[in-house]
């Protein structure tokens, strides 16, 4: 009886036995597989219903996310094919198919799964690429990339073109107040790029005066979330990004996605009140 089907739905197929899960959760993991049976029951339960039985109810927004976050996993795990540690991956990852405060319930953390595999978590992948410290205490260095020296290291492709658009970039940035700016487009049309492309300028000091000492950091919204404890730690670690910014002579924040700190379901919208400040 519900309208459409959720990860909930997903995760409750993925448990059946024939998928081969529960050595992986009990033996493997240390884990009461009937206890995330009935978490995942409970999730089912809290779902929207519909007031007649739908045979061929449509995928939701977050089951189809779902399934681009296994694929994504399916790389990352070095399979050929979508398997089912690929979707239990992506079930369990904060902000996909369930948010942060529905998973602080569930006994097993996606980095837990990763290492099971032998497979890098997400925070031990930018510390290998140098671009954080793990040992740092700011806020920049546990929370943000450096994209300078990310184009630096040359771990990116080289980006030609966006000419137009850069030059944009400069008028926005040198405004006195509202300077700040938002790339929108499809999917796939070039917007990582074009940051990556006015970076590059920077680097080579092809860019207003005003611009030539910037730093640029992506804020990682995965890493700002992972092992928060506690209700409002990532506003309290965001906090921490946002001073250190105003300490910067001239520091420039990219946030990718930052549709998810504007969406009011989502895990990261406390973020969109320090935003407007």
């Amino acid at each position: 009886m519900n309208a459409e089907i959720v990860p909930a739905h997903l995760f409750k197929a993925l448990l059946n036995k024939d998928f081969g899960l529960v050595p992986v959760i009990e033996k493997d993991l240390n884990s009461d597989y009937y206890y995330i049976l009935d978490w995942v029951d409970m999730q089912i339960r809290s779902c929207e219903k519909s007031m007649s039985a739908i045979s061929e109810p449509p995928l939701s927004d977050a089951a189809e996310e779902v399934f681009r976050e296994a694929d994504n996993y399916r790389l990352k795990l070095d399979e050929e094919e979508l398997t089912p540690l690929c979707f239990f991956a992506s079930l369990i990852t904060p902000g996909v198919g369930f948010s942060f405060e529905q998973l602080k319930t569930f006994p097993i953390s996606v980095n837990q799964l990763l290492a099971l595999k032998g497979a890098p978590t997400y925070s031990n992948i930018v510390e290998t690429a140098g671009l954080i410290n793990p040992s740092s205490t700011s806020s920049f260095g546990k929370y943000c990339i450096c994209k300078n020296e990310e184009r630096q290291k040359g771990q990116q492709q080289v980006v030609i073109g966006f000419e137009h658009e850069i030059s944009v970039f400069f008028e926005i940035l040198g405004q006195k107040s509202k300077s700040n700016l938002m790339i929108t487009g499809e999917s796939g049309v070039g917007k990582s790029a074009l940051v990556n492309g006015f970076v590059d300028r920077i680097l080579s000091e092809d860019v207003p005066s005003f611009l030539k000492s910037a730093q640029v950091y992506e804020l990682d919204l995965a890493l700002l979330s992972a092992d928060a404890n506690y209700r409002g730690e990532m506003e309290d670690r965001f906090k921490g990004v946002l001073n250190e910014i105003r300490q910067q002579e001239c520091a420039i924040l990219f946030i990718e996605s930052v549709d998810k700190i504007m969406d009011k379901n989502g895990m990261f919208y406390g973020l969109s009140n320090l935003l407007k400040q």
